[in-house]
């Protein structure tokens, strides 16, 4: 017999009353075989609608990962997991510099893009006081486009380090 919790007990949103089961599926028992695999990387195919982000934020808390990074493909995406940052989670959305409306975009001789600067120096800057928020937190959000321009950048540690990496839409990562 399988153990039934509800997920508000593990620190998931009281929106979610149960863990759902469909015959064959469950998504306890799935975050729990993926928190319990002795694999390094674990994968997940399900369609829409199964909660994979249910699954993800219950297999980061059954592992009592210290922090948690959740990369998605883009900012929708990553807008959609809003519901974990209302709970015990408290999962901070943090979106790339550009997105701030006080940065100033720097170019090059060529016209490409050669960096950022904030028009309100870095002490009152919207982005990086975000940057200080996401660092104090358990779960932090951000899409690929950011995480990958950050690696570039040479600060592969700005939001810190992390003991789990979810990868949503991995099959998107390269493009």
């Amino acid at each position: 017999e399988t153990l039934m919790i509800a997920p508000a007990s593990i620190g998931l949103p009281a929106k979610f009353r149960e863990f759902r089961s469909y015959p064959g599926f469950s998504q306890w028992e799935t975050a729990s075989q993926m928190a319990g695999s002795e694999f390094r990387h674990v994968g997940m195919c399900a369609p829409p609608g199964t909660g994979k982000s249910v699954i993800n934020m219950a297999a980061s808390r059954i592992l009592d990962a210290t922090r948690t990074l959740y990369l998605t493909v883009n900012k929708p995406l990553q807008n959609q997991l809003a519901e974990f940052s209302d709970c015990e989670l408290r999962l901070f959305n943090l979106t790339g510099h550009s997105s701030y409306p006080c940065t100033d975009k720097l170019y090059d001789e060529s016209g490409d893009l050669a960096g950022m600067e904030c028009s309100e120096g870095r002490e009152n800057c919207g982005y990086w006081r975000d940057v200080e928020i996401g660092l104090s937190r358990s779960h932090l959000c951000t899409n690929y486009a950011n995480w990958i321009s950050i690696a570039r950048a040479g600060d592969p540690y700005r939001f810190g380090k992390f003991d789990l990496i979810i990868l949503d839409e991995a099959h998107n990562l390269e493009s």
